[in-house]
């Protein structure tokens, strides 16, 4: 990934809002971590150049598997964010209660994330992010 550089995106996308470029890229940073885990990073304070840095631990080559990572990456963080609130045991119910009204349902494949039980029972368990008890 390049690094976003300040005059590029006043250039891009803030030409008439020049004196809300702190707000912007620090609420854009906060949704970015939130949904995407992603954490912008300030890597030249001078120049005002920031890049993108993972921050639930997956390496670049997991998050573009199948060119699908950062938004099977945005799922993760939502059922973490789900177990969190849960005390760290979330009921599956509530769990596919909640991804149900998000249109990711138990059973039927979805056009992003495949077949959703599969992903976070089998994949995401295997690869550790997640556990799973059978009740």
């Amino acid at each position: 990934m390049e690094p976003l550089i300040k005059a590029e995106v006043l250039n891009s996308f803030l030409q008439d809002y020049q004196d809300y470029f702190l707000v912007v890229p620090n609420q854009a940073s906060e949704y970015l971590q939130l949904v995407f885990g992603l954490e912008v990073k300030d890597v030249g304070p001078s120049e005002h150049t920031y890049i993108l840095v993972p921050t639930l631990g997956l390496t670049l080559k997991e998050m573009l598997r199948d060119g699908q990572g950062l938004p099977k990456a945005g799922l993760l963080v939502v059922n973490l964010c789900l177990i969190t609130v849960e005390d760290n045991r979330a009921p599956t119910e509530e769990i596919w209660g909640a991804l149900s009204r998000m249109g990711v349902c138990p059973g039927r494949k979805h056009y992003i994330y495949g077949e959703p039980r599969e992903l976070l029972t089998q994949v995401w368990v295997w690869e550790v992010y997640l556990e799973y008890q059978v009740s």
